[in-house]
């Protein structure tokens, strides 16, 4: 699902990385991109469950293989430079 990017910190196709610490699935450090944006009026869905109130993004790595991980888990590498970035 796609998101509104304009109340997102990330946007499709941003290059970002999980923090320091993060668990151990995200690949802390490693590059990724978003390729979904799971906005919070989604959260009767039972994967969003798992995660505090937020977006919920899904990353994919260099390998191919994906993620679905907090918005407050992710730093950014590379954002679209044609949109302000949410703080």
């Amino acid at each position: 699902m796609m998101g509104d990017s304009r109340t997102t910190k990330f946007t499709w196709n941003d290059i970002v990385t999980a923090k320091a610490g993060a668990p151990p699935e995200t690949r802390p450090g490693e590059r990724a991109w978003v390729v979904g944006i799971l906005p919070e009026a989604t959260r009767s869905d039972s994967l969003l469950e798992q995660f505090p109130t937020g977006i919920v993004y899904d990353i994919e790595f260099e390998d191919g293989s994906s993620v679905s991980v907090h918005e407050g888990t992710l730093d950014a590498l590379e954002v679209t430079a044609d949109r302000p970035q949410r703080p």
